[in-house]
C-alpha cells in the first residue's frame, strides 16, 4: 500500500509502517476446500438443521430443500470466486467490496459479515455443548448404562453455568488453536475433517444394516425400561399424529419453502476462503472457483445421501415424529433425536456410540476455530488501511497470525457467548445474523455485478475475464447470486419459524450494524484528516500481499 504524507503544518505522518502484510500463502489448494467444507460439515447440518427442519417445518420435501439449498451456495461461491481471483488479499470482502464500489461500502459490508461470524461463534460454542457434547454423553450413558456419563451429560444440558464454563473452554481452545498458525491449525482441521467423515460413514453402515425391522425391534427393545411400553416405536408416530403433525416426508410444498431458505441459509458459505485469500496458494487460478464450489457439492451431496439413509432406516414417519415432538411431553427420553442417538440405539454398541459422540464434537470444535478465521483478518484489514489503530494489525512473526486482531475477537466472542447462555432464545440472534450476511452478501454481489465496469483493468486480467454474448461472466454470476440473496433474505423475513419473530427488531439490528460501521469510518476519517491523510482515497488503493 502506498503511504499518504501530510504536506503542511506538522512533519509528514507515515500511516503505514510496511509494505507488506506479514501473512504468507500458506494454505494449500486442498487444505482450502477442507476449510470451505466446514463453513457448514455435514455432521453439523445433519445435527441441527436437518432435526430443526423436521420440527419446524414437518412434510418439507428435504431432498428438494437440500438439493435447492446446496444448488443456490453454489451460484453464490462462484459470483465471489471470480473477484477473489482478481483481489486475493486477506480481508475478503471488506478489501475488494471496498476497491469495486467505495471504501465506506466495503467496512459496512465487512461489518456485517464480522457481526454475524461473532454471533455465529457464540451460538456453536454453545451448541459444542448442548447439542453435541451433552446428548454425546447422554447416549453413551444411556447405552452402556453408565449412571454417572448419563448425569454429566445431564447436568450439561440443565445447567447454563456448565454450559457456559464448558463453552468457554471451547472457545478458549479454538482461538489458542487460531493463534499458533497455519501449520497446527490445519492438521487438526484434517484431523477433524477425518474424525467427521468417518462418523458419517459409520453411521451410515449402521442404518443400512440395522435399519428397517431391525431398528424398529432395537427401538423398542433399549425404550421399554424408559417408557414401559412395549412397541414405543409406534407410540411415537402416533403421537406425532395427535399432535396434528404431518408425517408424510415430502408432501408439504408450503413448508418445503421455508425449508429450502433454512438450507440456504447454512449452504452459502463455502466461499470463506475469500478472508483468507491473501494466504492461499495459487489462488489467482480457477482452483479457487474449484475449492468453493467442491466444498459445496460435498456437503450437497452427503447430507441428501444421509437423509435418505435415515429415511430409509428409521422410517421416514417415525424420523419425522421423533423429531417434531422432541421438546415436548410426548418425547420420552432426555437425549435428543439427533442421528448419533438414534444410529448408537440402532447399534447397540457403546463404543459406536463413543466414535460418534467424538466424531462430532470434534466437528463442532474445528467448526469454532473457523468463526475466529474471519473477524481477527477483518479487523487486521481494517487496521492495516488505517481505518483502526496500526498496532491491531500486527503480525507475531513466529507464527504469522495477527494476534491483537484475534484477542480482540475472542473478548467480542466471550462476551456474546453470556447471551447466548444467557439470553433464552439465542437462535433468533443467530437467524438475526444469516439476514446481517444477506444484507453483505447483497453487497458482494453489487460488486461482482460491477467488477468489470468499475475496474476494468483487474477484471481482464483476472481468470473469469470472459463473456456471455457480450455481457461479462462476472456480471451474470453477480446477478445470479444476488436473486439467489434477495430470496435468501425474504424467506427469513417471511417466514418466523426461520428464527426472525420479529421482522421490525430483525432490521432494526442490521441498521445498527450499518450505523455502527458508518460512525467509526467516519471518526476514522476526521482523525486521520488530522493527520492530512485522506483515508477514503488510501482504502481505495490495493492493498500489498
Amino acid at each position: 500500500m502506498s503511504q499518504e504524507t501530510s504536506t503542511v503544518g506538522a512533519p509528514p505522518v507515515r500511516l503505514f509502517t510496511r509494505q507488506a502484510t506479514g501473512l504468507r500463502r500458506e494454505v494449500s489448494p486442498r487444505s482450502s476446500l477442507i476449510f470451505n467444507t466446514f463453513t457448514a460439515p455435514t455432521p453439523f447440518i445433519l445435527a441441527v438443521a436437518v432435526f430443526w427442519i423436521l420440527g419446524v417445518f414437518p412434510g418439507a420435501n428435504l431432498y428438494i430443500a437440500l438439493a435447492g439449498g446446496y444448488a443456490a451456495g453454489m451460484v453464490i461461491c462462484f459470483a465471489i470466486s471470480t473477484v477473489t481471483t482478481a483481489i486475493p488479499r486477506t480481508g475478503g470482502d471488506y478489501v475488494f467490496v471496498g476497491r469495486i464500489l467505495h471504501p465506506l461500502v466495503g467496512i459496512v459490508s465487512s461489518f456485517l459479515y464480522s457481526a454475524a461470524t461473532l454471533l455465529s461463534g457464540a451460538a456453536i460454542a454453545y451448541w459444542a455443548v448442548t447439542v453435541a457434547l451433552a446428548p454425546s454423553l447422554q447416549v453413551i450413558g444411556l447405552i452402556s448404562h453408565g449412571k454417572t456419563l448419563l448425569n454429566w451429560g445431564t447436568t450439561l444440558s440443565t445447567s447454563h453455568g456448565w454450559q457456559f464454563g464448558i463453552a468457554a473452554a471451547f472457545m478458549l481452545a479454538a482461538a489458542v488453536l487460531a493463534g499458533v498458525g497455519w501449520k497446527w491449525a490445519l492438521r487438526v482441521q484434517a484431523v477433524g475433517f477425518l474424525l467427521g467423515t468417518l462418523g458419517l460413514i459409520v453411521a451410515a453402515l449402521v442404518v443400512l444394516l440395522d435399519g428397517g425391522s431391525t431398528f424398529v425391534s432395537s427401538f423398542n427393545h433399549f425404550a421399554a425400561p424408559i417408557t414401559h411400553q412395549s412397541d414405543t416405536y409406534h407410540q411415537v408416530i402416533a403421537s406425532g399424529r395427535k399432535a396434528g403433525i404431518n408425517l408424510n416426508p415430502g408432501s408439504d410444498f408450503a413448508n418445503t419453502w421455508p425449508a429450502f431458505g433454512a438450507v440456504m441459509g447454512f449452504a452459502i458459505f463455502s466461499f470463506y476462503s475469500t478472508f483468507i485469500a491473501g494466504e492461499v496458494q495459487q489462488v489467482r487460478s480457477w482452483k479457487t472457483a474449484g475449492v468453493m464450489i467442491g466444498a459445496t457439492l460435498f456437503n450437497g451431496v452427503t447430507c441428501l445421501v444421509m437423509t435418505w439413509i435415515f429415511f430409509y432406516g428409521f422410517g421416514g414417519h417415525f424420523f419425522t415424529a421423533i423429531n417434531a415432538i422432541s421438546g415436548t411431553h410426548a418425547y420420552p427420553f432426555i437425549a435428543p433425536p439427533f442421528y448419533v442417538f438414534l444410529a448408537s440405539i440402532a447399534s447397540g454398541s457403546s463404543i459406536i456410540a463413543w466414535f460418534l459422540g467424538i466424531s462430532i464434537v470434534a466437528t463442532f470444535f474445528v467448526l469454532l476455530w473457523l468463526q475466529f478465521v474471519q473477524p481477527m483478518r477483518a479487523l487486521f484489514a481494517y487496521a492495516f488501511d488505517g481505518v483502526l489503530p496500526l498496532r491491531i494489525a500486527y503480525v507475531w512473526s513466529r507464527v504469522r497470525v495477527p494476534v491483537v486482531a484475534l484477542a480482540i475477537s475472542l473478548v467480542i466472542m466471550l462476551a456474546l457467548l453470556v447471551w447466548a447462555v444467557y439470553g433464552g432464545n439465542f437462535f433468533v440472534v443467530y437467524a438475526t445474523g444469516v439476514l446481517a450476511v444477506s444484507t453483505s452478501l447483497i453487497l458482494m454481489s453489487l460488486s461482482v455485478i460491477v467488477f468489470a465496469r468499475r475496474r476494468p483493468e483487474l477484471w481482464r486480467g483476472s481468470v473469469a475475464n470472459g463473456r456471455i454474448g457480450r455481457v461479462p461472466i462476472t456480471t451474470v454470476a453477480g446477478c445470479a447470486s444476488m436473486v439467489l440473496v434477495i430470496i435468501l433474505a425474504f424467506l427469513y423475513l417471511r417466514y418466523t419459524g426461520l428464527g426472525i419473530t420479529n421482522v421490525g427488531a430483525g432490521l432494526r439490528n442490521v441498521g445498527l450494524i450499518i450505523v455502527a460501521a458508518i460512525v467509526v469510518f467516519g471518526v476514522s476519517s476526521l482523525v486521520r484528516a488530522r493527520q492530512g491523510i485522506r483515508l477514503s482515497q488510501t482504502t481505495s488503493e490495493i492493498p500489498p500481499e
